[in-house]
């Protein structure tokens, strides 16, 4: 299913058969949309009838089945990132036979199996290409530009072409050649294929408007789709001014428990026909907890996200469940960061998790930026640790950073953490000593 799924990205007509089934997807978008007309009651009562059955499957995964675990969603205890990176495969259930295996090492360095069922990643394509229409665009015959983390040319190779044609409709730029010498062809590429949407993390995003920024260069992007990082405050209205943009902020996770999108600043809104939202209080502030309706592969249920909502000091109970089910909107998600290396020409290199994901023999992983030339990768390391994995990790750096940047792998005892106890993937010593 993930060599399919990942496919679909690329080719069109899989793309309609993959994450567009004809058979469903029309009744999917017919679904969502009807969830915009219903008042409080009306989306408690779609959201309770998933989230039974949701509830009902998951009492025969393993994992709940073994501690005893069932009933309503109070009788399930919160679940965080550690007890799915050890109990993840008990939380499936034994009879799925289909699922999209992921692998996200997200902000802690340590890597984390998912599994997404069809029913998920049809719900998924059907809620992002919803959230478009609500923009005021068409979803299905747009020209589309990615600016993500495909790798698909190495990084020392400076020539251009810098992108790549996926179908006549869809193409691809590489994050990794962007910067100041090379935008003008990149300003050029965009200019000659005239996309109608932009996919982009915010981070690699906000690096080609400042270049357009500093040039003469005109270019129209009618709309942006920014997902992954927390965007800045100033890039929305920036997307405006230099593209005519409208820009779609998609929130999300890796784990698909809960999802939220804005197209203006400071309001957020959750789709409660996705997941199920609540929170829980934490010392930096309220912590999204999300279970997904509709990932029958791995029941994630009460899951921490990590993530922390903006919501107002004073919101009494009635308006935390009016958020909660998406008829008020809240500021944003604060503690996600935008991670990525800086070289000395202004070239972020984004996507860094690609490097460490997957890796056997460690129990941690993170990315050190010690100035522009160098940086280290420091492996808290397990009984499977051995020259294979230091051999990998140097090769998929090579891949990814400019052979400019020397890389050094060490082994430490325990990771390094932040004041507030976080165990970040990525640390800039740069920023540091500004």
């Amino acid at each position: 299913m993930m060599r399919i799924q990942d496919l679909a990205k690329r080719v069109t007509p899989v793309d309609t058969l993959v994450r567009r089934p004809p058979w469903l997807y029309n009744r999917l978008r017919a679904e969502i949309a009807e969830t915009d007309d219903m008042d409080l009651s009306g989306r408690k009562l779609r959201q309770e009838t998933g989230l039974a059955e949701v509830l009902r499957a998951a009492g025969n995964a393993p994992y709940y089945k073994e501690r005893g675990i069932h009933g309503a969603i109070n009788a399930f205890p919160l679940l965080d990132k550690p007890t799915v990176r050890e109990h993840g495969e008990a939380m499936r259930p034994s009879n799925m036979r289909i699922a999209a295996r992921a692998v996200t090492s997200g902000s802690t360095g340590i890597p984390l199996v998912l599994w997404r069922s069809p029913s998920m990643v049809f719900h998924e394509q059907a809620t992002i290409d919803h959230l478009i229409s609500k923009a005021g665009f068409d979803p299905i015959s747009a020209r589309v530009l990615l600016l993500r983390a495909d790798t698909f040319k190495h990084p020392d190779d400076v020539e251009p072409p810098f992108w790549k044609h996926f179908s006549p409709n869809k193409a691809a730029l590489s994050t990794q050649h962007l910067n100041k010498r090379t935008f003008p062809l990149y300003a050029d590429f965009i200019r000659e294929f005239r996309p109608d949407f932009l996919f982009a993390y915010a981070a690699s995003f906000d690096l080609l408007l400042r270049f357009l920024e500093d040039t003469p260069h005109k270019l129209r992007i009618p709309l942006v789709i920014t997902s992954c990082e927390a965007p800045a405050h100033d890039l929305r209205s920036r997307a405006s001014a230099q593209l005519g943009s409208v820009m779609l902020d998609y929130y999300g996770q890796s784990e698909r428990v809960a999802c939220a999108w804005s197209i203006e600043d400071g309001q957020y809104w959750f789709r409660p026909e996705y997941g199920a939202v609540e929170f829980t209080p934490s010392e930096f502030g309220l912590e999204a907890v999300g279970t997904s309706l509709h990932n029958t592969a791995q029941f994630l249920i009460r899951y921490r996200t990590g993530d922390i909502v903006e919501i107002d000091g004073d919101a009494d109970e009635e308006r935390m469940r009016r958020i909660a089910l998406g008829l008020e909107p809240f500021a944003g998600i604060s503690g996600r960061l935008c991670e990525f290396l800086t070289l000395a020409d202004g070239t972020r290199i984004v996507g860094l998790n690609q490097i460490i994901r997957d890796i056997c023999g460690v129990a941690s992983t993170q990315i050190v930026q010690k100035n522009f030339d160098r940086v280290e990768i420091l492996i808290v390391p397990t009984s499977g640790f051995d020259e294979s994995t230091v051999s990998t990790l140097r090769q998929r750096f090579a891949n990814k950073v400019p052979s400019s940047v020397s890389c050094e792998i060490r082994t430490i005892d325990k990771p390094l953490r932040t004041k507030a106890g976080k165990m970040p993937l990525f640390i800039n010593e740069m920023e540091s000593e500004q």
